[in-house]
């Protein structure tokens, strides 16, 4: 076959798909834009706690308002992973990634 022959055979290369952002629902949308401000509500709540449990003081409180002091700074910080996985899972979302 000839050279010629060779390139009309080849498929073309196939184009990529290009990714289109997604309209979110109206839901959606308002949790989006709910995120950011819980986000910062939550991480100003962390410094909070961790200034609170950074006093030298602090340890010197009954074993009881020390592990709950320390049990509530773990839900705070695991509250605001969970929003800041959402916040970029609604992000990606409306990027269409």
């Amino acid at each position: 076959p000839t050279s010629e022959a060779v390139k009309k055979a080849a498929p073309a290369p196939a184009a990529e798909p290009t990714k289109k952002a997604v309209k979110l629902s109206y839901k959606l949308q308002r949790e989006l834009d709910a995120l950011p401000a819980e986000i910062e509500r939550l991480e100003g709540d962390v410094e909070t706690l961790e200034q609170e449990i950074g006093d030298p003081a602090f340890y010197q409180q009954e074993a009881t308002a020390v592990t709950a002091k320390l049990q509530a700074l773990e839900k705070v910080q695991q509250a605001l992973e969970v929003a800041m996985e959402r916040w970029m899972e609604l992000e990606a979302m409306a990027n269409g990634e």
